[in-house]
């Protein structure tokens, strides 16, 4: 008698993964569109958090993980900053007063040269903290990948121990717009005000139709630097981030008491 052949058991239905787009509606977000600066993923409770890594390379380079050993991380840092052409030898510069940077939340801000240009260095208060350098890697990412004449100019970033991973800066020697406003020696006619006013206008409609739109999350008087001419520049993205969320200007599950999703400050000159 013939013998049977044995039938193959059919295959299972293909199934379509969420990709890109996971925790988002089709409405929100395109997934074929989702810009590689983010990484999106959904926590236990079912609400969205946003890793937000700066930039295509950096992404790649260092993930998603917020905790790595720092030289790991400055290690990558580099190799992306190399590839880029924006990293620089520690040899090259030179700090002139060591002893006194003037001191912010989370930073230091050194005066410094580096082949013969005067510029700024913004360091971390605890370099032996993971969680710092890695907020200032984010902060790099995302400054190195903007060029606006009323942002600060992003020069280039180092590493050198012992103050660990260094930002430079261009040289804002005429001083914040606190200080102006609180000198009272200074009394700006309409026309100076309507100039800063302006100046401060153009970067944030600049940084507001990038591709994906950048929110500063910071803006107040410390952080709008002067030139030496007068003109206003827009300085510290060290709470910026790209504008992930088109319904809402924020996740759903943030704090709002906390400091990195505080409505902007409103200042008048």
């Amino acid at each position: 008698p013939a013998m049977a052949l044995p039938t193959k058991s059919p295959a299972p239905p293909a199934t379509k993964k969420n990709a890109s787009g996971v925790g988002l509606t089709v409405e929100q977000v395109n997934a074929n569109n989702l810009s590689p600066f983010h990484e999106v993923a959904m926590n236990t409770s079912g609400k969205f958090e946003s890793k937000l890594a700066r930039s295509r390379s950096v992404e790649t380079s260092l993930g998603g993980k917020a905790k790595r050993k720092i030289p790991s991380m400055i290690a990558r840092i580099r190799s992306v900053g190399n590839q880029q052409k924006w990293w620089i030898d520690h040899k090259e510069i030179h700090i002139q007063d060591k002893a006194n940077p003037k001191l912010g939340d989370v930073s230091k801000v050194y005066e410094a040269t580096w082949r013969s240009l005067k510029i700024a260095i913004k360091t971390v208060k605890h370099c032996t903290s993971p969680e710092s350098t890695n907020q200032l890697i984010e902060e790099i990412s995302l400054w190195s990948t903007i060029r606006h004449p009323n942002v600060v100019t992003f020069l280039g970033a180092c590493s050198k121990e012992p103050m660990g991973l260094m930002l430079m800066l261009e040289d804002m020697p005429g001083g914040t717009l606190r200080d102006f406003l609180e000198d009272k020696k200074k009394k700006a006619k309409p026309l100076m005000r309507w100039k800063i006013a302006s100046d401060v206008a153009r970067a944030m409609a600049f940084l507001h139709t990038c591709t994906p739109p950048i929110v500063h999350g910071d803006l107040n008087p410390d952080n709008v630097l002067f030139t030496a001419h007068g003109q206003a520049k827009v300085s510290d993205f060290g709470l910026a981030h790209h504008h992930l969320y088109f319904r809402h200007p924020f996740p759903p599950n943030i704090d709002h008491t906390h400091r990195r999703h505080i409505t902007v400050t409103i200042f008048c000159v």
